[in-house]
């Protein structure tokens, strides 16, 4: 049996819950609930168990969840799409990356055996003078200290045959291209041929004033799923011609945003919820639909932020790769 105390202790933790609406009436429910199993209160008590109830009834009568705003919308599923073209050639190697290769290059041929020249080539052969212009011997000790760099041989006066000139320059290396092409001269950003040791985006524009830069992004259908939508979003909006794959069908980053009050009223919508799925381009190019799309680029991830809105940047930066 409750004594008076224990149940006005019960009933001021009941209309202090009341008071404050601070929580739903199923989390009051349980709440007190476990305060009927304390062990200050009698569980085996009958009387106990039915004053506690009356209370919760009382409580459940005054206990109202507070109305969030635009609760009563559900939110709007998107699919978006992250198209990557991938680098094309390798990065240049930070001064850090470079003195350390060159010191383990260096230490490298501190340790290896020597290679004897004069027993693989005969003194004066072609072999040889290819072997001492192209300074594959092993470097001297003023490369190793980190001096001048020169290429071992280099100061021998070789005469050579116009004969055995040809011979070498039919062995001469190949001269890689440019690093920078015309595309990065001309700053032609809807190129895939700019910035080849960089990831590349693609970034369409939309046929608005607000916020017109962003992925390609679709409405999902009921029904519907993420990465078939996806792959739907990104041919409405650049077209077929492009050889593109999905790395997953998983999303890679989330973002939403809410609709004004009257376009709330209108798709009884809250807002959308966006879900980007990444892709890689293999060939091909993007062509805008001309409708809906007018313009698009294919930019780096310091380049897009320069162009989307500023709380857009933030909801897909982490999924960009800054190399």
């Amino acid at each position: 049996m409750l004594s008076r105390c224990q149940y006005y202790r019960i009933e001021h933790s009941v209309s202090q819950t009341v008071k404050d609406l601070q929580v739903s009436p199923k989390r009051a429910r349980k709440a007190f609930r476990r305060l009927n199993q304390c062990s200050n209160f009698s569980t085996s008590n009958k009387r106990s168990n039915i004053a506690v109830d009356q209370l919760l009834e009382s409580a459940d009568e005054h206990l109202i969840e507070p109305e969030r705003k635009g609760s009563r919308y559900p939110w709007g599923i998107k699919a978006g799409v992250i198209l990557t073209r991938v680098p094309q050639i390798i990065k240049l190697p930070t001064p850090f990356e470079k003195a350390f290769y060159d010191y383990q290059l260096s230490l490298e041929q501190r340790l290896a055996a020597r290679f004897s020249a004069n027993f693989y080539f005969r003194k004066g052969s072609i072999a040889e003078k290819r072997w001492i212009q192209g300074g594959y011997a092993v470097l001297d000790e003023k490369k190793l200290l980190g001096r001048r760099k020169t290429k071992v041989g280099e100061e021998e006066k070789t005469e050579m045959s116009k004969d055995e000139e040809s011979v070498l320059r039919e062995d001469d290396v190949v001269v890689p291209n440019d690093r920078i092409t015309e595309a990065d001269r001309t700053n032609d950003t809807r190129s895939l041929d700019r910035k080849l040791d960089r990831r590349l985006y693609l970034l369409i524009q939309k046929n608005r004033e607000e916020n017109a830069w962003r992925f390609p992004q679709i409405s999902v259908a009921n029904g519907g799923v993420l990465h078939t939508s996806a792959e739907i979003a990104l041919h409405t909006a650049v077209g077929k011609n492009m050889n593109t794959w999905f790395v997953g069908e998983t999303p890679v980053c989330h973002y939403r945003y809410s609709y004004p009050e009257a376009k709330q009223n209108r798709t009884l919508l809250r807002g959308a919820r966006i879900f980007f799925l990444r892709a890689h381009i293999f060939a091909g190019q993007a062509v805008p639909n001309g409708s809906d799309v007018k313009d698009f680029m294919w930019l780096t991830k310091e380049e897009i932020k320069e162009y989307v809105a500023p709380d857009y940047w933030l909801g897909i930066r982490h999924a960009l790769s800054d190399r």
